[in-house]
């Protein structure tokens, strides 16, 4: 069991500028091991040549674990956007994070991490799908944490009255060459999520998610099943 609690704030940084916070707090009731703290900074500067529309900036994350500094992560990212039909829109996003351990207890993080993604999205009177795939590389300190990697995501969202239904679906595959024993790694998830607005701008929401990692190194193969209640104000 857990409690989660989970913050954002953003806002408009005159015409062309977009600043943003976020933050979370997970606790265990029986784990305090894997504690985390963590907060993000993320700035963006958008234009929009054509029927194009372009967002780049920095961004700086830092990581609790346990108490101790774990992740600390400077990055930029790009973010390209254009619709293709009235309701399908093309989404291309690029990010770079330089990463390094405030603590030495996790200096086998240290190294870079670059993402690329693109999807499409289409969007209903009351329902949306995305699609999207994934490519991550990493060159880290140490070879465990340095994975190349690749998912695929669908994700369902529908009204129905006051509430908004969702189901996601993931495959993503990791890869390990360069440790001295090669590691290859399956994992599967599904998620099902219920919201509904309550009375004065809360939020109530349910959430299944089952995650399912095959690897050829059996001490890295699990299934995990998460259920959550959560509720959230706007304001």
């Amino acid at each position: 069991s857990f409690t989660d609690l989970v913050g954002y704030a953003g806002g408009r940084v005159g015409q062309r500028g977009r600043l943003s916070f976020s933050g979370y707090s997970v606790r265990y009731a029986d784990a305090s091991q894997f504690d985390q703290t963590a907060l993000r900074v993320d700035t963006a500067f958008g234009w929009s040549p054509g029927t194009w529309r372009f967002e780049a900036g920095p961004h700086f994350a830092e990581t609790l674990l346990d108490g101790d500094g774990f992740e600390r992560a400077l990055g930029v990212g790009l973010r390209a956007t254009r619709p293709i039909t009235e309701r399908v829109t093309f989404d291309l996003r690029l990010v770079y994070d330089d990463l390094d351990a405030p603590s030495s207890r996790f200096a086998f993080i240290d190294g870079t991490r670059q993402r690329l993604r693109v999807g499409l999205e289409s969007r209903g009177e009351q329902s949306r799908v995305r699609i999207g795939y994934e490519i991550e590389a990493n060159d880290r300190a140490s070879a465990s944490v340095s994975p190349d990697r690749d998912r695929l995501v669908l994700g369902l969202q529908r009204g129905a009255g006051q509430w908004s239904l969702e189901g996601t679906l993931a495959y993503r595959q990791s890869d390990y060459d360069d440790l001295t024993a090669p590691r290859h790694e399956r994992l599967t998830e599904v998620g099902a999520a219920a919201r509904r607005n309550l009375a004065k701008g809360w939020l109530f929401g349910t959430e299944y998610r089952l995650a399912d990692n095959d690897s050829n190194i059996e001490q890295f193969s699990y299934r995990s099943h998460r259920v959550s209640l959560s509720i959230g104000k706007g304001f």
